[in-house]
């Protein structure tokens, strides 16, 4: 019963939720490949759409991954209204790289750190991601 009502509350939490391009969440994941490395996808997701903006692998956890496909993403689709940028507080997320581009966006893009706001963005891309490394696995990296 209990985590019914957290549902409901989350639910009712993000159901101002509209639009494309209004809440964009970042993460990496760590893929591991059968000749036993170990590769970090980065990711850019539209909360509302569930839409992939844009990913990159690299072979550590990089700030600069996540500063291109920001910077990529709101070349593409910057809109009118201001974005929500949702990530959790790992160091590919906070740091200058990052700080320094969402200064360049004249407030356009609002960084958020989810477990300080709220969370529920960051754990549906976070499913996503999951069920993306099964293709992902599909092709040589």
């Amino acid at each position: 019963m209990k985590r019914n009502s957290k549902l409901t509350n989350l639910k009712k939490q993000y159901s101002f939720l509209y639009r494309p391009n209004e809440i964009w969440c970042a993460d990496v994941t760590i893929l591991k490949t059968a000749d036993d490395k170990k590769h970090y996808i980065h990711f850019l997701m539209d909360h509302y759409s569930i839409m992939i903006l844009g990913y990159r692998v690299e072979n550590s956890s990089k700030p600069k991954a996540i500063r291109d496909l920001l910077e990529q993403a709101y070349l593409k689709h910057k809109n009118k209204e201001p974005i929500a940028f949702v990530t959790d507080g790992g160091v590919e997320n906070v740091n200058t790289t990052v700080r320094d581009f969402l200064d360049t966006t004249s407030q356009d893009i609002k960084h958020l750190i989810a477990q300080k706001t709220f969370l529920f963005p960051i754990l549906k891309l976070r499913r996503s991601i999951r069920s993306s490394n099964i293709s992902f696995c599909r092709h040589k990296i």
